[in-house]
């Protein structure tokens, strides 16, 4: 009897430690549930693209990331965060004389586009990031953008690929409706005007971001 009671003991404790497995397939340690999610943005290393377009032609730039509190978890799964933009930083990539290129960029910067004067920043917060089954991407981003003190929710997808202490996230293109944060200077929904006269309201956006663990 004393020998079945302990295989009986045996038996159970195994079948609880199964349970534990399966039950946590990646398991953490308590110092990486507390320290291990935090991230921020390597700011010199990341970068955000937009393109700008008309019926007569393009232009693209880059925007700059201004600070960052990411929280990613062992997997590389994205959980929560705020991204700041720093909305001074808008720069054109396409134009090569300088003064035409300076001419936009101020264009950009006055109170017909981003009025950065009054909003210097624009402030992104993450709310969830989704898995997804795709050939680019592993992730569907949803947050709320806020931009000429204007908060409007959008959604993109990201490929997050972590690695040790480091992460890597790249945004494919897609696209923003400038007209939902009043930027309507010449936009078909606001003005009748000629064809050719005409900016799109969809702005063209993509990034990549390097963010390290804290």
């Amino acid at each position: 009897m004393k020998n079945l009671t302990i295989v009986f003991v045996l038996a159970v404790l195994f079948i609880s430690c199964k349970k534990k497995e399966a039950g946590n397939p990646y398991p953490v340690s308590s110092s990486d549930q507390k320290f291990g999610t935090l991230y921020e943005i390597v700011l010199d290393q990341s970068i955000i693209y937009w393109i700008g377009s008309s019926p007569t032609g393009s232009h693209n730039g880059t925007l700059k990331l201004k600070s960052s509190n990411l929280e990613i978890n062992p997997q590389g799964q994205l959980i929560r965060g705020r991204v700041i933009l720093d909305m001074n930083s808008i720069a054109n990539l396409d134009i090569e004389d300088v003064n035409d290129r300076n001419d936009l960029i101020s264009h950009l910067k006055d109170g017909d586009f981003f009025a950065t004067d009054t909003f210097p920043e624009a402030d992104f917060v993450i709310n969830s990031a989704t898995p997804i089954v795709d050939s680019i991407s592993n992730q569907l981003i949803r947050g709320d953008l806020t931009l000429r003190g204007i908060t409007k929710p959008i959604e993109f997808k990201a490929s997050i690929i972590a690695s040790g202490n480091t992460s890597l996230i790249t945004v494919p293109e897609f696209t923003i409706d400038r007209t939902l944060w009043n930027v309507n200077y010449k936009s078909s929904k606001i003005l009748e005007q000629l064809k050719d006269e005409l900016i799109s309201d969809q702005i063209r956006i993509s990034m990549k971001i390097i963010a390290v663990r804290k």
